[in-house]
C-alpha cells in the first residue's frame, strides 16, 4: 500500500482520530473528521453532506505534504 500521485514511494500511515479525510461519492467531493476508529471501519463527520447507497464505492484521500492524495476506497 502507498499513496498515489507521489514520485516517491510512500506507505500510507494508519488513521488517527480528528484527522481530515476527503471523500468522493460519486462525483460529489466533500471533506470529514475521523470521530471513531474501530477495527477495519471508521466514523467521520462530514462537512457537507451526501447522499450514497449501501455498497457503493468511495474514493479516501489524505493530506500527503499539503496536497490531497489517493490512499484507498471504501464500500459503504
Amino acid at each position: 500500500q502507498r499513496v498515489v500521485g507521489m514520485e516517491s514511494k510512500k506507505e500510507v500511515e494508519n488513521l488517527r482520530l480528528n484527522e481530515p479525510m476527503m471523500l468522493v461519492v460519486g462525483t460529489a467531493p466533500t471533506v470529514g473528521v475521523i470521530t471513531r476508529l474501530h477495527g477495519d471501519e471508521i466514523e467521520l463527520a462530514l462537512k457537507s453532506p451526501v447522499v450514497a447507497e449501501k455498497g457503493q464505492r468511495i474514493a479516501i484521500g489524505r493530506r500527503v505534504e499539503n496536497k490531497w492524495r489517493l490512499i484507498g476506497y471504501a464500500e459503504i
